[in-house]
């Protein structure tokens, strides 16, 4: 935002408009918390480039014919409060969120020939609930239960930075008592997968009984061999990939025909070729003739 001579009346409505909470806004960051290949980390990068390189703003504003004069404030895409929304928009949006949950199972249902399942709740509270969230956290989401699969996949559309996120989870084959046999049980399955989907994949190790996970994208997997890491108890895996929809997150038509695509790929590309590790049951003791004799004899006194 750049700001001249008049435009500091403007500015000044503007501000008063941030402060009322009606608007939030973040500052350009060159190291976004945004994961890296979003539109809005990659935003945030260029207006931090901007503002931290003299030579590469000076080249920018002379491509596009902008004067250099004036105070120039660096924001990130401005988003909406949610935490003051008019009620009814909210109860709307959570109500489609509720009905496009139904139209998500019933696609796979079809596709897949078995019944696609959610979390059996009471409407009423359900949407109280997610009207809750969706002022609290800007994010509504639902889990989809399918038969066989390696888990439920976690679904979650982020108002705020305008993206879906799809995730599903594995147990690797914990046979393997090193991280790294673990790891290559896992990496033998991400081979045999060919998909677009991979360059927007972020794989997250949870390591047993520790509260810090380990995070990579698929692109930095090698990361995974640390030497720092071969001793980490990692007992799952969760694969999430994200998708922004930038401007068609407020387009109804486009978020459904988007959302449901991307479920349909994310379950066909990603989570039908995977395999979660499932331990053998425990095998019977072979019980000899002297151990029989000796449950027979105290179970006679």
């Amino acid at each position: 935002m750049k700001v001249k001579n008049q435009n500091w009346k403007q500015f000044d409505a503007f501000n008063d408009f941030v402060k009322a909470g009606n608007i939030e806004l973040q500052n350009a960051r060159l190291i976004p918390i945004l994961k890296t290949g979003d539109e809005q980390a990659l935003t945030s990068i260029f207006l931090s480039s901007l503002k931290l390189i003299k030579e590469f703003r000076d080249k920018v504003f002379s491509d596009v014919k902008m004067k250099r004069s004036g105070k120039i404030y660096y924001f990130t895409e401005d988003v909406r409060n949610m935490k003051k929304s008019d009620p009814v928009d909210l109860e709307n949006a959570v109500v489609s969120w509720h009905q496009e949950e139904i139209d998500m199972k019933l696609m796979l249902s079809r596709h897949l020939g078995v019944v696609v399942k959610s979390k059996n709740e009471d409407p009423i509270k359900k949407i109280a609930r997610n009207i809750q969230k969706l002022k609290k956290d800007n994010h509504l989401s639902t889990s989809l239960e399918i038969k066989n699969a390696p888990s439920n996949i976690e679904i979650k559309a982020e108002f705020e930075r305008r993206m879906l996120q799809m995730s599903v989870e594995i147990t690797p084959n914990l046979g393997y008592k090193t991280f790294e046999g673990r790891l290559n049980s896992f990496n033998r399955q991400l081979k045999k997968m060919k998909s677009d989907m991979l360059n927007h994949l972020t794989i997250t190790a949870r390591v047993y009984q520790s509260p810090t996970p380990i995070v990579e994208t698929y692109t930095d997997y090698e990361n995974f061999y640390n030497e720092d890491l071969k001793k980490k108890d990692v007992r799952r895996f969760i694969l999430t990939v994200n998708q922004s929809l930038g401007g068609s997150f407020k387009s109804k038509k486009k978020f459904v025909t988007l959302i449901e695509e991307m479920l349909k790929s994310f379950y066909e590309e990603i989570v039908q070729n995977l395999i979660t590790y499932t331990p053998k049951p425990p095998t019977m003791k072979k019980e000899n003739k002297k151990d029989i004799e000796s449950v027979v004899e105290k179970s006679l006194e």
